[in-house]
């Protein structure tokens, strides 16, 4: 049975220790090192988006300065 400390089988109490344990060890701000990490997610995340968006349609540079010329 789950707790609210757990999340998937991972223990949200354990997760918390280890990012402090890291943040101390690199002489960092752990909020600052959680805040980073979600937006390095959120980028990758952005990108595998745009990259199945565009599929097998790739332009070479001449047709990318067609259509920015056409914005």
């Amino acid at each position: 049975m789950q707790t609210n400390t757990d999340v998937q089988g991972v223990s949200l109490m354990g997760l918390y220790a280890s990012l402090n344990e890291y943040a101390r060890e690199l002489n960092k701000n752990p909020d600052e090192m959680l805040a980073q990490a979600i937006e390095d997610y959120l980028d990758r995340l952005d990108l595998a988006i745009a990259e199945s968006r565009l599929g097998e349609q790739s332009l070479n540079a001449d047709e990318a300065r067609r259509f920015i010329n056409e914005l």
